[in-house]
């Protein structure tokens, strides 16, 4: 079912009263369709591993981005079989894990939906649609904010809004999932759920989220920086710090297209800009590991690959604390869902955002699966979200 915009007319006479009345709006100058809208949308495929889905579209919406602008982004809409309950299919707003900076590695435009696709089909078969958003800078113009809360909580609020607007079978009652970054958009989304004005929010599934992201970094590099640490170990931990802090680079880029990348790189990181431009994870990371490689093994330090005075730069330091999640009360239950053998997001970072969101007055219950990885922990608890999701769609009418 395709979204009817509103006329071109309408659109231009709204804004221009709501220019005048507003010299603070950024939107001034802005035409077209406002953020939660919906541009276009197109039937395709169902995805890789779905096969309990009745329809499958790629819809483009609008958000407001980073730099205050009006940006069109994309989103899969994936609608399950039978007949649609009474008020519509809920809604699971889906936060894929980390997939890079650079265009090519949107989920929409994978087969698979990033891997995330049979994962995503064990949703599809309870009776939830699915709206999964590539998150804004990937696949469609602008670079991506890596991390970016305020971001991700656009990307994933807007997208349900849209999607909502343009299929009646929808139903305006949603939660969000995500898992690894994702995880950290579906937060995102939940502090950010009131811009959805007409819809109500349940609750929010987060598995490993990315949270304390600054302390995680700082724990990789100093390990890596140890001399007393076997090699291995020190390249494993040296290729996760500069792996991910090139991509927060590129997010830091993306906010502040006047900050340089490469003021943050020493001479054997110096590829690092073009490889977050231009690749994937896994080739980021590595380009990454060959970079950290052969910094260890001639100079014995991280210093030459990434600098570690980087964080010291004004645009890098305005840009870490926008990477926190729970830093809000929110407004419907959460469930934090990790792995005890998780490297990429530690046990004890998942355990200190649950703390700090408890003390802000929200509702969280947390569930720790002894040996699950960063990888499996979606596996591992998939019973425990179904069951949240059930009960807390239950609860709200």
């Amino acid at each position: 079912m395709a979204h009817i915009p509103t006329s071109a007319a309408r659109r231009a006479l709204a804004a221009a009263l709501l220019c005048g009345a507003s010299l603070w709006l950024a939107a001034c100058g802005d035409s077209g369709p406002g953020p939660g809208e919906m541009i276009s949308s197109k039937s395709i495929s169902a995805p890789t591993g779905v096969t309990a889905s009745s329809a499958n579209y790629l819809i483009t919406y609008r958000i407001r981005g980073v730099a205050g602008d009006f940006r069109d982004e994309k989103a899969v809409v994936l609608i399950p079989g039978g007949t649609a309950p009474s008020g519509g299919y809920p809604v699971i707003a889906w936060g894929h894990g980390t997939t890079g900076d650079a265009d090519i590695c949107a989920p929409s435009a994978s087969a698979d939906l990033a891997q995330y696709g049979a994962y995503l089909n064990q949703y599809l078969a309870q009776g939830y649609a699915v709206v999964a958003p590539d998150y804004e800078g990937l696949g469609t113009p602008g670079g991506h904010p890596y991390l970016h809360v305020p971001s991700e909580g656009q990307a994933m609020v807007r997208a349900v809004q849209a999607a909502k607007a343009g299929f009646a079978s929808l139903s305006s009652r949603w939660a969000a999932v995500g898992h690894s970054q994702g995880g950290q958009a579906a937060l995102a989304a939940a502090e950010y759920a009131g811009l959805a004005t007409g819809m109500s929010f349940v609750g929010t599934v987060a598995f490993a989220p990315a949270s304390n992201v600054e302390t995680i970094g700082d724990q990789l590099r100093a390990a890596a920086d140890n001399p007393s640490a076997p090699i291995p170990d020190r390249i494993a931990a040296g290729t996760g710090a500069v792996g991910f802090g090139a991509l927060i680079l590129g997010g830091v880029q993306a906010v502040s297209p006047s900050f340089q990348f490469s003021s943050a790189l020493g001479t054997a990181g110096a590829g690092l800009e073009d490889s977050v431009n231009t690749k994937c994870l896994n080739d980021v990371f590595a380009d990454a590991q060959a970079a950290v490689t052969a910094a260890i093994t001639s100079s014995n330090s991280l210093e030459s690959v990434l600098k570690a005075s980087w964080k010291t730069d004004p645009a890098v330091s305005a840009y870490l604390p926008l990477m926190e999640p729970g830093t809000k009360q929110l407004s419907a239950p959460t469930l934090l869902i990790q792995g005890t053998a998780d490297t990429t997001v530690p046990a004890t970072a998942t355990q200190a955002l649950l703390a700090r969101m408890q003390g802000l007055g929200s509702t969280v219950t947390y569930s720790e699966k002894a040996g699950s990885t960063h990888s499996s922990i979606i596996v591992d608890g998939i019973v425990d979200a179904l069951g949240f999701l059930a009960t807390r769609f239950a609860a709200t009418p």
